[in-house]
């Protein structure tokens, strides 16, 4: 249902992104199922492409989950998408390569074999 929500520009707007955020930290570092993993993390994915420059998105131990969570093919992509809207945000630069997770927005491009 959160996912649905914090699609809508304007209801963001009223909810604000970062009392949302912490509780899809919980959800992503708790024992749930894939579904309800990816249900979190798709809403991490719109909280952050109203909000990309969010304070809490800063924070160590939510890009240290999302880098762990990016070795998982089903949240892959998601990570990835989070990691793109975050980019936006110069100021969130230092924060993602530190994780790594700017890796997944520029990807390292394949050498032309000699």
């Amino acid at each position: 249902m959160l996912q649905h929500l914090s699609s809508n520009p304007e209801l963001m707007q009223a909810l604000g992104g970062s009392m949302l955020i912490p509780l899809m930290f919980f959800v992503m570092s708790s024992e749930v199922d894939e579904p309800c993993l990816c249900a979190a993390l798709s809403t991490l994915v719109n909280i952050s492409s109203h909000f990309p420059d969010e304070q809490t998105f800063r924070a160590q131990k939510l890009l240290h989950r999302l880098q762990q969570l990016s070795a998982y093919p089903a949240a892959r992509e998601l990570v990835a998408a989070i990691a793109t809207n975050l980019a936006s945000e110069p100021t969130q630069h230092n924060a993602l390569a530190n994780h790594g997770l700017l890796g997944l927005v520029y990807p390292p491009s394949a050498s032309s074999g000699g």
